[in-house]
């Protein structure tokens, strides 16, 4: 299949086995936002979570490249190992398609703000998180 029909298959497999796959986010649907951006801290916990959803990805094989430099480099539609993976892969590949996955309709902030979608933060946190330490 096309990159996008892939990725849409390989987001259909994620959510079957939603079930048998616990992920870091809660329930289908409409997330908060939190305009300010000093409330947006990610904890440790969440931080843990998504570092072991990713490793599932991984291990099950479910996470494969679909990016355009991936068609270029010729590693299009092969798997990403845990040891090789790396921040734009886990941004391009699980963030950016999970979260309008989860929210498909959660593209523009209802508030009218000209900000699009949401961070990862506002996508698994309940309320607000201000930071207590910052490195």
């Amino acid at each position: 299949p096309s990159g996008s029909s892939a990725s849409k298959l390989r987001l259909y497999a994620l959510g079957r086995h939603q079930k048998d796959m616990p992920v870091p986010w809660g329930p289908v649907g409409p997330r908060k936002r939190i305009p300010e951006v000093a409330e947006r801290a990610i904890t440790i916990k969440q931080l843990r979570d998504i570092r072991i959803f990713i490793q599932r990805l991984t291990k099950t094989e479910l996470l494969k490249h679909t990016s355009e430099h991936s068609k270029q480099d010729g590693t299009f539609g092969q798997p990403i190992t845990w040891k090789n993976i790396n921040s734009y892969q886990i941004t391009d590949e699980v963030i950016k398609k999970a979260i309008p996955f989860v929210d498909p309709d959660g593209e523009r902030d209802p508030a009218g703000s000209s900000r699009r979608w949401y961070s990862w933060v506002e996508f698994v946190a309940t309320k607000p998180q201000p930071a207590t330490m910052m490195f």
